[in-house]
């Protein structure tokens, strides 16, 4: 049962079903993606890719097999959070001139971003997560940038900082995968062992 509601049309905002909150968390130097900045090809293939293997998990969530390529896929994969930034004049600006441009600004060292929260009826709440930027509510009713970042920090987020939380929310008003605490371990200890294993392979 989906714990949020879900999109009617393409860009149209939905609520969750509790109030969207905002939660400190000093994340510097990540990357803000502002404005019309694409993908390449071979990062759109892998976001098509995990898609494809989150919409095959989803038609039938009984079968767990399934869902074990969705984790190894999220271990390597870049996501989009929506995010809350307090930005000085200047920044301001340069972020300005980047949206005109369509390009991607780094976030200043100082700044601090306010990850969105969406909450469940009983009381629970997640960390929302998107493939793609364009997944994300265009009107969430207050001023947000997406910011790319690994999933692997998505995962670090939930179980160093923000212990409370009941999970992860992947593209919440569409498919709506929640992947809970435990699982998230998993995922952070199946990508580190696959990263050791490949430095290895390299000192060969």
């Amino acid at each position: 049962m989906a714990l949020f509601k879900k999109s009617q049309k393409k860009g149209e905002q939905t609520q969750a079903s509790g109030a969207d909150q905002a939660k400190d968390q000093a994340k510097p130097q990540k990357q803000i993606v502002v404005g019309g900045g694409e993908l390449d090809s071979q990062d759109m293939m892998q976001v098509e890719n995990l898609e494809f293997l989150i919409r095959i998990y989803m038609k039938d969530q009984e079968n767990m097999v399934n869902l074990v390529p969705v984790l190894i896929a999220l271990g390597k994969a870049n996501v989009v959070v929506p995010v809350h930034v307090d930005l000085s004049e200047e920044d301001e600006k340069k972020l300005q001139e980047g949206v005109e441009k369509g390009t991607s600004i780094p976030l200043p060292a100082n700044a601090k971003a306010k990850v969105n929260i969406l909450s469940a009826p009983d009381g629970r709440y997640f960390l929302p997560v998107y493939t793609r930027k364009e997944l994300i509510p265009q009107n969430a009713g207050r001023k947000f940038m997406a910011m790319q970042t690994p999933f692997l920090n998505c995962c670090e987020m939930i179980l160093e900082q923000m212990k409370s939380a009941s999970g992860i929310a992947i593209n919440p008003y569409t498919e709506n995968l929640i992947l809970p605490p435990d699982v998230l371990k998993a995922v952070r200890k199946k990508a580190l062992e696959d990263q050791q294993k490949e430095q290895s392979e390299k000192q060969k």
